[in-house]
């Protein structure tokens, strides 16, 4: 008796494939029998992504964002993973209430009248207009782009908004604590645009950028707030050790109004 055998496939393109397997096989007396069947078989030739037949199988699980409220909670389920001894003995964490930031907290503000706030970065509202009472979180990375409407002549130099001196004039509060303390708001960068789009770096330092407000000449207002670009640079314990901004100044006419204003702020240690 021998038995010889044949098996063919579908597409070889698909991940799971038909596979065909015949059977050629010879009894005694000289007669021959031909069996078949077919099976599905997985590709091992093609690199397939399958899906979970279960609710998220499909997705990434949120994680979770820790605050105030669920941090110990948080910190006491993974603690035991990354702090835990040779001997799997977990170690004890370090305890003390720290005076900086945690994630998500309000950055605290003091303005030049000593009146205590909230760092505040402008977003997008209701038909795109400028919201100016956005509040700005720590170590929550923010870029927003708004529009801001306005009456060319009447509020060139008297709409705050418009003017530099708005996004620098307030000093930072170090952390949260009672005793923390007061860093203030460097200019970093001040680029000048023109009505066609053309751009100029200017060198300056803090104290001279106090100048760059808004000028209205000759149907044109110059030397308004268009871009602004905050760096928030942080310690370990989570308190702010310095803020900068960068600033792009441009030339505003009737036919650029409304105009379109872009913040951000970024976090880094």
């Amino acid at each position: 008796m021998g038995i010889k055998w044949y098996q063919d496939f579908g597409d070889a393109k698909l991940c799971s494939r038909d596979a065909a397997l015949y059977t050629l096989t010879v009894i005694p007396g000289g007669l021959s029998q031909v069996t078949t069947s077919v099976q599905q078989e997985i590709n091992p030739d093609v690199f397939c992504i399958q899906s979970a037949n279960y609710g998220q199988g499909m997705s990434f699980i949120e994680p979770t964002v820790p605050t105030e409220t669920n941090f110990d909670s948080l910190f006491d389920r993974f603690v035991g993973f990354f702090f835990r001894s040779p001997s799997g003995v977990p170690l004890a964490p370090v305890q003390g209430n720290s005076p900086g930031y945690v994630y998500g907290d309000l950055i605290q503000t003091m303005d030049v009248t000593e009146q205590r706030g909230f760092f505040r970065l402008p977003a997008s509202a209701s038909a795109a207009n400028c919201l100016d009472t956005n509040p700005a979180a720590f170590l929550k990375d923010q870029m927003s782009r708004c529009v801001r409407s306005f009456a060319l002549s009447e509020d060139c130099t008297m709409l705050d908004a418009l003017n530099l001196k708005t996004y620098t004039s307030f000093s930072v509060f170090t952390g949260k604590d009672t005793g923390a303390d007061l860093v203030s708001v460097a200019v970093e960068t001040i680029t000048l645009q023109s009505l066609d789009g053309t751009q100029i770096l200017v060198q300056t330092d803090s104290a001279a950028a106090s100048n760059y407000t808004p000028v209205f000449h000759g149907q044109i207002c110059n030397q308004v707030v268009l871009q602004v670009k905050y760096t928030v640079k942080f310690g370990d314990a989570g308190q702010i050790v310095s803020v900068t901004a960068s600033f792009v100044l441009g030339a505003v006419d009737k036919n650029t109004l409304p105009i379109q204003q872009e913040f951000q702020i970024k976090f880094v240690q």
